[in-house]
């Protein structure tokens, strides 16, 4: 009798190629890396710094992926979708080397609407998504500005997620998650609710949303609340789009000397050149603060975006976070954050790459 031997990798790539070979499954992606300059300003922890760095994810976050559905009939179906990070400069998945850490879900869908359960979006990110067409990417626009990542909002995990159908343009989302409770008595502590409204019509696009989480008490309290709320618009005019948003983050508890109530609003532009688009981009982080002075942050973008491809593209641009002595907000791209010397430390960075997405 013949010793039987096999490899778990190609097991596993076997497994793969079956799944991808069949006509109800995709792999996708996008590949996006780059080369920049970052000048970044002395501050409260350091002194001033000028580097050069591979810069990966800019326009467009690095990530690979499958999404396959099962047809029911009558218009229902079954789905999924299996989303990780990537990191190009060492091949590892991001963030902390978790796998599908982007989306993990799976789910139904039919007339009555789209219901999943897993790790996704929140109802937050979608409301700026349809009104961003950065998209996060780039420097400056909705996604930096309003702070949607650093404050661990724009994805959540243990969730179900829920999205109605679209009627005359406007649609809505919901999510709950249970998070991960506390070591506090009170057992609701980590759950987590939102909701967003969205209308997209012809050149027109508007959110809405809201969203809280129960976290860890302050003081004498067993708990409190984050609150997360705001709006966004786009228009399309031809000539050029213009978009803009508001949003308002009110963390559980009193201001304190470096945590408080964040109000930010941006205000974006982008005007097409021949087969490339330019945009400009403009925000301001307003964080209150029992201090002195509040914190106050700017943030700048000038971004060029040009097609060689339906999937390929080349992009280039400038970028600047100016603080106050009071504020420590970072420059942010579509994957990364470049990080200051602490308060009162101004990041500019210029880059230059190339996206590729299937």
């Amino acid at each position: 009798m013949k010793a039987v031997h096999f490899s778990v990798a190609a097991v596993l790539a076997t497994c793969v190629g079956q799944a991808v070979a069949q006509p109800n499954v995709t792999l996708y992606g996008s590949l996006d890396v780059g080369i920049e300059y970052q000048k970044v300003s002395a501050g409260s922890t350091g002194g001033a710094r000028n580097d050069w760095a591979f810069a990966n994810g800019s326009s467009k976050a690095n990530r690979l992926g499958l999404r396959g559905a099962e047809d029911l009939g009558g218009g229902s179906s079954i789905f999924f979708v299996l989303e990780g990070g990537l990191d190009l400069a060492t091949g590892n998945s991001v963030p902390n080397g978790v796998l599908f850490n982007r989306r993990s879900i799976v789910g139904a869908k039919g007339p009555w609407g789209e219901l999943s359960l897993g790790r996704d979006y929140t109802p937050a990110f979608w409301a700026m998504a349809y009104t961003d067409y950065t998209k996060s990417g780039m420097y400056g626009g909705a996604g930096p500005t309003s702070q949607i990542v650093e404050l661990g909002l724009i994805r959540q995990s243990d969730g179900v997620f829920y999205t109605s159908p679209t009627v005359n343009g406007f649609s809505a989302r919901v999510f709950w998650s249970n998070g991960t409770p506390g070591s506090t008595p009170t057992t609701n502590t980590g759950q987590m609710v939102g909701l967003s409204g969205h209308y997209v019509s012809g050149p027109a696009a508007a959110g809405i949303f809201y969203e809280q989480k129960r976290v860890e008490g302050v003081g004498a309290k067993p708990s409190g609340t984050n609150r997360y709320q705001g709006v966004t618009g786009q228009y399309d005019f031809g000539q050029f789009t213009i978009n803009g948003g508001y949003s308002r983050y009110d963390p559980a508890g009193p201001n304190t000397a470096t945590s408080g109530t964040m109000n930010s609003v941006w205000l974006g532009l982008m005007v097409p050149v021949g087969a490339a688009q330019v945009s400009l981009t403009l925000g301001h982080i307003r964080t209150s603060l029992a201090a002195p002075e509040d914190g106050k942050t700017w943030l700048y973008g000038l971004n060029y975006l040009r097609p060689l491809s339906k999937r390929t593209s080349l992009y280039a641009g400038i970028g600047k976070a100016s603080n106050n002595n009071h504020a420590a907000i970072s420059l942010d791209t579509g994957q990364r954050a470049i990080f200051g010397n602490g308060l009162g430390s101004d990041v500019t960075a210029v880059m230059v790459g190339m996206r590729h997405t299937f």
